[in-house]
Parts: C-alpha cells; sequence; structure tokens
C-alpha cells in the first residue's frame, strides 16, 4: 500500500476504542493524515495500516498510562497533534486534565462537565428530567441518534 502523508495536516491521536479506533484510523489515514493510537497490544486497531502503535508500559494498568504518557515528555514529540478517544476511559481522561493537555493538544469544543455527566446514563437522564424532558437521546454530528429512545427528548450534541 503506498500512502502518502499530508504534511499540512496535524497527526492524530486516538486514545482507546474496539473497533471505532479502526474506523477512525482508517477512515484519517486514507486522507493522508498520521495517526498514532494509544490502546492495548491486543487492539485491532494496533494491526491497521493506518495507525501507528505506541507501545505502553501498562505497571499500573492501561488508563494511568495513557495519562502519564499524554502529561508527561514522552509525548512532547506529538505537541500539536489532535487528540481523539474511542472510549469512555480515554473521555474521563481528557474531561480531568482538559486544561493541561489542551497547552499541548488540539482538544474537541466539549465542555467537560457534560462530558463527565454523559459518561454516566442515570446522570445524564436526571439532567435531561432536570431539564423538562422525561429521556434523552444522544446524536452524533450527522445527526443520527446513538442512544436512547422517547417520543420527546432534549437532543445533545456536544
Amino acid at each position: 500500500m503506498n500512502r502518502r502523508v499530508n504534511q499540512n495536516l496535524p497527526p492524530v491521536i486516538v486514545v482507546g476504542g474496539g473497533t471505532n479506533a479502526v474506523s477512525i484510523a482508517r477512515s484519517l489515514g486514507k486522507r493522508g493524515i498520521t495517526v498514532y493510537t494509544l490502546n492495548s497490544p491486543n487492539s485491532y486497531v494496533r494491526y491497521s495500516a493506518y495507525a501507528r502503535w505506541i507501545p505502553q508500559h501498562c505497571e499500573d494498568g492501561q488508563e494511568e498510562f495513557w495519562r502519564r504518557f499524554l502529561l508527561g515528555k514522552e509525548s512532547d514529540h506529538l505537541t500539536g497533534a489532535i487528540l481523539l478517544t474511542g472510549c469512555d476511559a480515554g473521555i474521563e481522561i481528557l474531561a480531568k486534565h482538559r486544561d493541561e493537555l489542551s497547552n499541548k493538544f488540539v482538544l474537541d469544543l466539549a465542555r467537560k462537565d457534560v462530558q463527565i455527566c454523559l459518561l454516566n446514563k442515570l446522570t445524564t437522564y436526571e439532567k435531561a428530567v432536570e431539564a423538562g424532558a422525561y429521556e434523552a437521546w444522544q446524536v452524533d454530528e450527522d445527526g443520527c441518534v446513538t442512544e436512547g429512545s422517547a417520543t420527546n427528548a432534549w437532543i445533545v450534541t456536544k
């Protein structure tokens, strides 16, 4: 496979994820974007032709390694990269360390309090009820409902 890397686009780091991480790597990699992945040694994305797996030392656990790597000097060569996550643990790291990570990487536009809230389905439901909805739907960037069911709902896009 002969892939050209677009030097004008920043690299992307994908934190965690299963098959969704493979989809992200493939989609971005086909556009010439260099994709690095922080994931377990047996993850599918590790073997993708479109991803560069970052080897892990998991004495303290995988998520702790991700946190230390992203906040530490080991990732300095990736400063300016776009940071994406494919799992709840990655969202939690981004939300808890948002200020520090935003000094080094390009992050999404989500509010960290909303991200943390959405990790807990019960809290998401409670917030929806407080806002006047009986149930809530989660909608992706294409407008497709990804979670929830109701006849009336507040739709959370960020």
